[in-house]
C-alpha cells in the first residue's frame, strides 16, 4: 500500500481550510492544518508534509515570513511550498514590500489562485509531488 501524500495547508480561513481539506482527504491525501504561520511551525516540530499551501496574506505571521522560515530551517527548506493567494496574479510589485533581499528567493515560488477550481488545483499538486 502507498503511502498517503501529506499536505500542510496554512490559512487564516476556516471556511477555505474546510473546503480544500475535504477535497483532499477525498484525493487520498493526509491533510494537516494551520490557521497561522506560527502554527504551521509548530506542527512541523512533529510532521513532516510532502506540500505546503500557504496563504499569501495573514495576520501575526504572514505567508513570506513563514515561507522564508521554512527555508532557513535545515529540517524543512526542501520540502515544496506553493503560496495561497485571493488575487489572479502575484507579481514583482507584491514583493517589493518585503525589501529587495527577498525579491530573488521568492520570485521562483509558485502560487496558486484560491479561485481556481480545485480538481486543476489537485493535478498541478499530484504532478509536483511527482515530479519530486
Amino acid at each position: 500500500m502507498d503511502k498517503k501524500p501529506i499536505v500542510l495547508i496554512v490559512d487564516d480561513s476556516d471556511d477555505f481550510r474546510e473546503i480544500w481539506r475535504i477535497r483532499f482527504s477525498i484525493e487520498n491525501f493526509e491533510v494537516l492544518e494551520a490557521k497561522s504561520g506560527k502554527e504551521a511551525l509548530e506542527i512541523l516540530k512533529n510532521k513532516k508534509p510532502d506540500i505546503i499551501l500557504i496563504d499569501f496574506l495573514m495576520p501575526e505571521m504572514n505567508g513570506v515570513d513563514l515561507y522564508l522560515a521554512l527555508k532557513k530551517n535545515p529540517e524543512t527548506k526542501d520540502i515544496k511550498v506553493f503560496f495561497l493567494t485571493s488575487m489572479d496574479r502575484l507579481d514583482d510589485e507584491i514583493f517589493k514590500s518585503y525589501g529587495n533581499e527577498f525579491s530573488e528567493e521568492l520570485k521562483g515560488v509558485p502560487y496558486i489562485s484560491k479561485t481556481r477550481d480545485l480538481k486543476e488545483v489537485l493535478e498541478i499538486i499530484k504532478n509536483e509531488l511527482k515530479a519530486s
